[in-house]
């Protein structure tokens, strides 16, 4: 569908910008998901829906039944049992309604790229844009959520699944993180530490891990290159750099600044967008150059598997979400709870 002068008309650019999102979107959360080993899990159903086509089924999150196995009475066989439920985990979820843009092109910027009404060209540049905003957005949010979430599990006992070794206020060394650390850390999951498959962590914490087991480095020479092995296996663990704001408390001058390192287990983290309502476009001819608007709204649900979404807002906003009074344990067992939480300093 053309206009008169033969460029795209506003549903070309529409469906443009919709695709290159998607796409970008899809190739985006596969990644990040390979590169979690599905501890920290990002969705887009509507994207994978246009990817893939077909319909999708959320995966149920099944709480574990604690005392499923039961002794049997010989001597009274007739007595009931007792009955067992299999439930989902109650309130675990909390949507939020986000939205991009609005956002202003002119015809005269988008024409700027060499191509006569090159409006097509910028809807595949927002396209991407949109996707990595949304992207990087939800990640921060599930990563506070995460963090908040753990400071409300005080079952068996408070912070029990925190090892806050951090220094406050500037007076001694520094507590950075080590292997030992580490070690200490996955304790907090008693005999089941080797749920936690992977940890998440600040670009100044992995700097001091480097340093602390630096001199396991191994290196061999192939072909005038230098290839290095064994850099930071975190007790063979995956290691996810990132320096998202709530791993990070830069706090007042006569304090040193903290870095939280998460733990997290196969699961433990999800956020999934449910519904975008689609790119809206509206022009404005009465302007010096003519331009459109470009917005879209999208809802997305959190997941931080072992707890759930204590308080009655609706639709919080990025600080409730990152506040722990808004969760609630929703496990049987601390071990449920596949995340860990670790404060340190950092050397740099």
């Amino acid at each position: 569908m053309t206009t008169e002068y033969g460029a795209p008309s506003d549903m070309v650019y529409k469906d443009t910008l919709r695709a290159e999102e998607y796409r970008r979107t899809v190739e985006k959360i596969d990644l990040f998901n390979a590169a979690s080993g599905g501890t920290l899990v990002l969705e887009s159903d509507p994207a994978r829906q246009m990817a893939a086509g077909g319909d999708f089924t959320d995966t149920a999150r099944w709480k574990p039944i604690s005392d499923l196995i039961g002794r049997r009475d010989n001597a009274n066989p007739g007595d009931a049992v007792d009955v067992k439920k299999l439930e989902m985990t109650g309130g675990k979820l909390v949507r939020q309604t986000l939205g991009c843009g609005p956002v202003s092109i002119t015809d005269i910027q988008a024409r700027k790229a060499g191509r006569k009404f090159d409006m097509t060209s910028a809807m595949v540049n927002l396209g991407q844009q949109f996707a990595d905003n949304k992207l990087l957005r939800i990640r921060n949010n599930l990563l506070a959520a995460a963090v908040a979430a753990v400071d409300s599990a005080d079952t068996p006992a408070a912070d029990a699944h925190i090892l806050d070794v951090a220094r406050g206020k500037t007076a001694g060394a520094k507590v950075t993180a080590t292997m030992a650390h580490l070690n200490l850390l996955l304790a907090k999951m008693s005999d089941a530490r080797e749920d936690i498959a992977a940890f998440v962590m600040p670009s100044a914490v992995f700097a001091d891990l480097v340093g602390d087991s630096i001199g396991n480095y191994q290196f061999d020479r192939v072909a005038g290159a230098t290839i290095y092995q064994d850099v930071v296996q975190a007790f063979g663990r995956r290691v996810i750099v990132c320096d998202a704001p709530a791993l990070i408390s830069a706090l007042t001058s006569s304090y040193y600044a903290e870095y939280v390192v998460l733990g997290l287990g196969v699961g433990s983290l999800g956020a999934t967008i449910l519904y975008d309502q689609g790119i809206e476009l509206q022009r404005d001819i009465l302007k010096q150059s003519s331009m459109s608007y470009v917005r879209e709204d999208f809802d997305v649900e959190y997941e931080v598997y072992g707890m759930k979404w204590a308080s009655a807002t609706d639709n919080p906003t990025d600080a409730e979400l990152a506040t722990a009074s808004n969760w609630d344990e929703d496990y049987d067992d601390h071990r449920q709870l596949k995340i860990v939480k670790g404060v340190f300093n950092a050397s740099v």
